[in-house]
Protein backbone atom coordinates (compact mmCIF):
# COMPACT_ATOMS: atom_id res chain seq x y z
CA UNK A 1 0.00 0.00 0.00
CA UNK A 2 1.38 3.23 -0.90
CA UNK A 3 1.68 6.35 1.09
CA UNK A 4 -0.04 9.91 -0.37
CA UNK A 5 2.04 12.80 0.72
CA UNK A 6 -0.49 15.70 1.75
CA UNK A 7 2.32 17.88 3.30
CA UNK A 8 4.04 18.69 6.43
CA UNK A 9 5.10 21.04 9.02
CA UNK A 10 8.57 21.53 7.74
CA UNK A 11 10.62 20.23 4.50
CA UNK A 12 11.83 16.44 4.72
CA UNK A 13 15.03 15.73 6.21
CA UNK A 14 15.94 15.46 9.68
CA UNK A 15 14.24 16.78 12.39
CA UNK A 16 10.90 17.28 10.29
CA UNK A 17 7.90 16.21 11.58
CA UNK A 18 5.40 15.44 8.59
CA UNK A 19 1.66 15.10 7.76
CA UNK A 20 1.44 11.59 6.15
CA UNK A 21 -2.56 10.88 5.00
CA UNK A 22 -2.73 7.54 3.84
CA UNK A 23 -5.74 7.45 0.89
CA UNK A 24 -8.33 4.75 -0.22
CA UNK A 25 -9.99 5.52 -3.29
CA UNK A 26 -13.54 3.01 -3.74
CA UNK A 27 -15.17 3.47 -7.10
CA UNK A 28 -19.08 2.25 -7.69
CA UNK A 29 -20.54 1.98 -10.69
CA UNK A 30 -23.88 0.45 -11.24
CA UNK A 31 -24.48 -2.14 -13.65
CA UNK A 32 -25.90 -1.26 -17.33
CA UNK A 33 -29.56 -1.47 -18.34
CA UNK A 34 -30.93 -4.93 -18.39
CA UNK A 35 -33.38 -6.96 -20.38
CA UNK A 36 -37.33 -6.68 -20.13
CA UNK A 37 -37.85 -3.40 -18.92
CA UNK A 38 -35.44 -3.07 -16.57
CA UNK A 39 -35.56 0.72 -15.70
CA UNK A 40 -39.93 0.23 -14.71
CA UNK A 41 -39.50 -3.77 -13.37
CA UNK A 42 -38.53 -4.99 -10.06
CA UNK A 43 -35.86 -7.10 -11.06
CA UNK A 44 -33.59 -7.64 -7.59
CA UNK A 45 -32.67 -11.00 -6.89
CA UNK A 46 -34.01 -12.27 -10.16
CA UNK A 47 -30.65 -13.08 -12.42
CA UNK A 48 -31.31 -10.97 -15.47
CA UNK A 49 -29.27 -10.05 -18.28
CA UNK A 50 -27.73 -6.59 -19.59
CA UNK A 51 -28.26 -5.69 -23.03
CA UNK A 52 -26.28 -4.67 -25.89
CA UNK A 53 -26.83 -1.01 -24.56
CA UNK A 54 -25.94 -1.87 -20.92
CA UNK A 55 -23.01 -3.62 -22.07
CA UNK A 56 -22.22 -0.67 -23.91
CA UNK A 57 -22.63 1.69 -20.79
CA UNK A 58 -20.47 -0.66 -19.03
CA UNK A 59 -17.73 -0.44 -22.28
CA UNK A 60 -18.06 3.52 -21.57
CA UNK A 61 -17.54 3.21 -17.47
CA UNK A 62 -14.35 1.37 -18.50
CA UNK A 63 -13.34 3.53 -20.48
CA UNK A 64 -13.57 6.23 -17.96
CA UNK A 65 -11.77 4.49 -15.51
CA UNK A 66 -9.15 3.34 -18.10
CA UNK A 67 -6.01 5.22 -16.24
CA UNK A 68 -6.64 3.64 -12.70
CA UNK A 69 -4.99 0.55 -11.55
CA UNK A 70 -7.34 -1.23 -9.03
CA UNK A 71 -6.46 -3.68 -6.35
CA UNK A 72 -9.32 -5.60 -6.33
CA UNK A 73 -12.70 -5.92 -8.30
CA UNK A 74 -15.68 -6.57 -6.42
CA UNK A 75 -19.01 -8.06 -7.96
CA UNK A 76 -22.01 -9.62 -6.66
CA UNK A 77 -23.59 -13.22 -7.68
CA UNK A 78 -25.93 -11.98 -9.92
CA UNK A 79 -24.89 -12.48 -13.48
CA UNK A 80 -25.33 -8.38 -14.82
CA UNK A 81 -23.08 -7.42 -11.60
CA UNK A 82 -20.42 -9.98 -12.77
CA UNK A 83 -20.70 -9.20 -16.67
CA UNK A 84 -20.71 -5.63 -15.85
CA UNK A 85 -17.45 -6.05 -14.06
CA UNK A 86 -16.19 -7.67 -16.99
CA UNK A 87 -16.65 -6.10 -19.49
CA UNK A 88 -15.44 -2.34 -17.24
CA UNK A 89 -11.95 -4.18 -16.79
CA UNK A 90 -12.06 -5.07 -20.50
CA UNK A 91 -9.36 -8.10 -19.60
CA UNK A 92 -7.32 -6.52 -17.58
CA UNK A 93 -6.40 -7.77 -13.78
CA UNK A 94 -7.53 -8.19 -11.16
CA UNK A 95 -9.84 -10.82 -11.62
CA UNK A 96 -13.36 -9.66 -9.98
CA UNK A 97 -14.74 -11.20 -6.68
CA UNK A 98 -18.03 -12.07 -6.12
CA UNK A 99 -19.18 -10.81 -2.62
CA UNK A 100 -22.59 -12.58 -1.09
CA UNK A 101 -23.41 -9.44 0.59
CA UNK A 102 -23.57 -7.64 -1.98
CA UNK A 103 -26.51 -9.19 -3.55
CA UNK A 104 -30.06 -6.56 -5.05
CA UNK A 105 -32.42 -6.92 -2.61
CA UNK A 106 -35.01 -9.95 -2.91
CA UNK A 107 -38.48 -8.02 -3.95
CA UNK A 108 -40.06 -11.74 -3.25
CA UNK A 109 -43.41 -11.98 -4.87
CA UNK A 110 -42.86 -8.49 -6.60
CA UNK A 111 -39.94 -9.53 -8.56
CA UNK A 112 -40.34 -8.99 -12.25
CA UNK A 113 -43.85 -6.59 -11.79
CA UNK A 114 -43.86 -2.84 -12.04
CA UNK A 115 -45.06 -1.17 -8.56
CA UNK A 116 -48.19 -0.53 -10.22
CA UNK A 117 -48.34 -4.46 -10.78
CA UNK A 118 -47.50 -5.01 -7.36
CA UNK A 119 -49.55 -3.14 -5.55
CA UNK A 120 -52.61 -4.10 -8.02
CA UNK A 121 -51.73 -7.58 -6.46
CA UNK A 122 -51.32 -7.02 -3.07
CA UNK A 123 -53.47 -3.32 -2.28
CA UNK A 124 -53.33 -4.06 1.78
CA UNK A 125 -49.62 -3.30 1.24
CA UNK A 126 -49.67 -0.07 0.00
CA UNK A 127 -49.94 2.04 2.66
CA UNK A 128 -47.07 0.62 4.59
CA UNK A 129 -45.25 0.63 0.83
CA UNK A 130 -45.53 3.96 0.36
CA UNK A 131 -45.36 5.46 4.26
CA UNK A 132 -41.04 4.07 3.51
CA UNK A 133 -41.18 1.96 6.88
CA UNK A 134 -37.94 -0.02 7.74
CA UNK A 135 -39.66 -2.87 8.59
CA UNK A 136 -41.47 -3.73 5.46
CA UNK A 137 -41.21 -6.72 3.86
CA UNK A 138 -41.56 -7.17 0.16
CA UNK A 139 -44.21 -10.58 0.42
CA UNK A 140 -42.02 -13.34 0.22
CA UNK A 141 -38.64 -11.24 0.17
CA UNK A 142 -36.85 -8.90 2.12
CA UNK A 143 -37.50 -6.59 4.75
CA UNK A 144 -36.19 -3.36 4.06
CA UNK A 145 -33.93 -3.10 7.26
CA UNK A 146 -33.04 -6.47 6.41
CA UNK A 147 -31.22 -5.71 3.57
CA UNK A 148 -29.91 -2.60 4.28
CA UNK A 149 -28.35 -3.83 7.25
CA UNK A 150 -27.01 -6.87 5.42
CA UNK A 151 -25.07 -4.50 2.84
CA UNK A 152 -24.20 -2.29 5.56
CA UNK A 153 -22.24 -5.22 7.27
CA UNK A 154 -20.57 -6.41 4.33
CA UNK A 155 -19.42 -3.27 3.37
CA UNK A 156 -18.14 -2.29 6.83
CA UNK A 157 -16.13 -5.50 6.69
CA UNK A 158 -15.37 -4.91 2.81
CA UNK A 159 -13.94 -1.48 3.20
CA UNK A 160 -12.72 -1.40 7.11
CA UNK A 161 -9.19 -1.21 5.56
CA UNK A 162 -9.61 -1.46 2.11
CA UNK A 163 -6.21 -1.13 -0.42
CA UNK A 164 -5.12 1.94 -2.52
CA UNK A 165 -8.41 1.29 -5.10
CA UNK A 166 -10.97 -0.58 -5.17
CA UNK A 167 -14.01 -0.96 -7.64
CA UNK A 168 -17.36 -2.58 -7.38
CA UNK A 169 -19.80 -3.06 -9.74
CA UNK A 170 -23.19 -3.24 -8.36
CA UNK A 171 -27.08 -2.47 -8.25
CA UNK A 172 -28.87 0.73 -7.44
CA UNK A 173 -30.05 -0.22 -4.17
CA UNK A 174 -26.39 -1.78 -2.71
CA UNK A 175 -24.62 1.56 -4.28
CA UNK A 176 -27.26 3.50 -1.92
CA UNK A 177 -26.76 1.12 0.91
CA UNK A 178 -23.14 0.94 0.60
CA UNK A 179 -22.67 4.96 0.13
CA UNK A 180 -25.37 5.78 3.35
CA UNK A 181 -23.14 3.54 5.79
CA UNK A 182 -19.62 4.71 4.65
CA UNK A 183 -20.79 8.59 4.41
CA UNK A 184 -22.89 7.86 7.83
CA UNK A 185 -26.07 9.27 5.68
CA UNK A 186 -29.70 8.84 7.28
CA UNK A 187 -31.04 5.70 5.77
CA UNK A 188 -34.29 7.90 4.22
CA UNK A 189 -31.38 9.89 2.77
CA UNK A 190 -29.25 7.12 1.73
CA UNK A 191 -32.15 5.38 -0.21
CA UNK A 192 -33.45 8.71 -2.08
CA UNK A 193 -30.15 8.96 -3.48
CA UNK A 194 -30.69 8.62 -8.11
CA UNK A 195 -28.31 6.14 -8.97
CA UNK A 196 -28.40 5.83 -12.48
CA UNK A 197 -27.56 2.64 -14.96
CA UNK A 198 -23.70 3.05 -15.83
CA UNK A 199 -22.87 5.92 -13.06
CA UNK A 200 -19.83 5.90 -11.03
CA UNK A 201 -19.42 7.09 -7.57
CA UNK A 202 -16.05 7.93 -6.59
CA UNK A 203 -15.43 7.75 -2.25
CA UNK A 204 -12.17 8.72 -0.85
CA UNK A 205 -11.08 7.80 2.62
CA UNK A 206 -8.45 9.60 4.78
CA UNK A 207 -7.92 10.23 8.07
CA UNK A 208 -10.35 7.08 8.90
CA UNK A 209 -13.01 9.03 7.31
CA UNK A 210 -14.96 8.46 3.77
CA UNK A 211 -16.26 11.34 1.53
CA UNK A 212 -17.78 11.87 -1.90
CA UNK A 213 -15.57 13.31 -4.50
CA UNK A 214 -18.21 12.28 -7.58
CA UNK A 215 -21.23 11.13 -8.03
CA UNK A 216 -22.91 9.95 -11.91
CA UNK A 217 -20.34 10.85 -14.06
Amino acid sequence: MRDTFDGSLHPPGEGSFCIRTMKRNLYLIRHGETTGQSAVRLNGSTDVPLNDHGREQMRRAGRALAHLAFDQVLVSPLSRSREGGDLVMGGRPPTPRIVEGFREVDFGDWEGLTIEEALARHPHFMEDYRSGRRDFQYPGGDTREGFYGRVAETAQAEFQDPPDHTLCVLHKGVIKAITGTLLGLPVAEAMAQPIEFGCIYHLQKANGAWRLLARNQ
